[in-house]
């Protein structure tokens, strides 16, 4: 108790665990300030009302590839007018698209869920529908991601100190490296929660066809358990360890020094093994992915604020709004055409067809 009072703690916390929580004595215990952290922080609290639900949900942003972005900062001139304006108008029409992305993605998520993610006949049309759907909602959304990266980088590049530009590509790698691992999560929990939910019906054998089905999903899940864990393993970011602290990234996510195996056990426990492990990796990267975004948007907001105490001098303008429709790879301008008078041609008047003419015709 004198020499090691640490040791003793982490012995009668371990204790404490297993006796009152029923828990495994194998998990990864964590510094009380990432516990702290984790406790005072809520993963489903919506974020301000100014960004009219456009990063509610876990939506992944999406700026673009290196390339494209480079290309967009570079597509045209930005005075800081404009770039005052964009930034206040940048999300005056994006309440619609968001609430229609959040509704089509649950539709399409409860669709698959029903039909054990491989729908058939009507289903897998509608499923085609709510995907196409979902589509566009992103595609219009992603390129508000993409303004909003340039205006900020833009900003960011004009203020005196360029401490905060670095910062704000370090930020935007840093959300777009781990939103992956994010998303993957989400998605192996929702496939396996489906099967579990399905064999929790049958009190005796469930029928051999969704046991053979679940067995392999479970399998399949296992294997994408242990392939997110890797990936979350060579991932050094040094903005997540700004919240798990001294944890490695993949121990923060699966606490727990024995990782699931099948061994003897039947599909069903092996499933609410593998649901269990999921639930738990999915929640803290969705917690984690919720932090990244907030960092990122407070940045936005603090580069907007230099950037504006840097021009007092400009005038008031009117927010500029975005398109309704946004091209994020536009079509090159077609060349003109050269158009040339030809008298006409007489010739002798044609004989009526003997057939009707079909209904559709072929344009060549």
């Amino acid at each position: 108790m004198l020499d090691d009072p640490a040791r003793l703690r982490d012995k009668l916390t371990v204790l404490r665990y297993v006796e009152t929580f029923r828990t495994d004595d194998d998990f990864i215990p964590f510094p009380p300030e990432v516990v702290r952290r984790w406790l005072g922080t809520r993963s489903d609290e919506a974020f301000p009302s100014k960004y009219a639900g456009c990063y509610d949900g876990g939506r992944r942003i999406q700026p673009g590839s290196v390339a494209e972005r480079d290309l967009a900062l570079a597509a045209e001139p930005w005075d800081d007018a404009r770039l005052l304006s964009t930034a206040a108008g940048l999300y005056l029409h994006a309440g619609e698209r968001a609430s229609r992305w959040r509704a089509t993605r649950t539709a399409h998520d409860r669709l698959m869920r029903r039909t054990y993610y491989h729908p058939t006949g009507r289903e897998r049309a509608y499923a085609d529908d709510l995907a196409e759907d979902l589509r566009k909602c992103s595609r219009w959304l992603a390129a508000l991601d993409r303004w909003a990266y340039v205006v900020h980088v833009h900003m960011a590049a004009r203020l005196p100190d360029l401490a905060l530009h670095d910062e704000l590509l370090n930020r935007y790698g840093s959300v777009l490296r781990f939103q992956t691992i994010a998303a993957d999560a989400r998605e192996y929990r929702n496939r396996a929660a489906v099967f579990v939910e399905q064999l929790d019906h049958y009190a005796g054998p469930p029928p051999y066809r969704l046991a053979r089905d679940a067995g392999r999903e479970f399998d399949a899940s296992r294997k994408d358990f242990y392939a997110l864990l890797e990936e979350a393993e060579l991932l050094n970011d040094v903005f997540i360890n700004e919240w798990t602290g001294a944890v490695r990234l993949h121990e923060f996510l699966y606490a727990h020094e024995v990782r699931p195996v099948r061994g003897d056990l039947m599909a069903h426990s092996f499933g609410r093994l593998m649901l269990e492990a999921w639930s738990e990796i999915a929640a803290k990267a969705h917690w984690l992915h919720r932090l990244g975004v907030s960092a990122l948007l407070n940045l936005h907001e603090r580069i907007l604020t230099e950037f504006s105490a840097r021009c007092p001098a400009l005038p008031a303008t009117a927010p500029e709004e975005l398109p309704e429709v946004i091209i994020l790879d536009p079509m090159p301008e077609p060349e003109p055409l050269e158009l040339e008078l030809v008298e006409p041609e007489i010739v002798d008047e044609p004989e009526p067809p003997s057939e009707p003419p079909p209904d559709h015709w072929t344009i060549r």
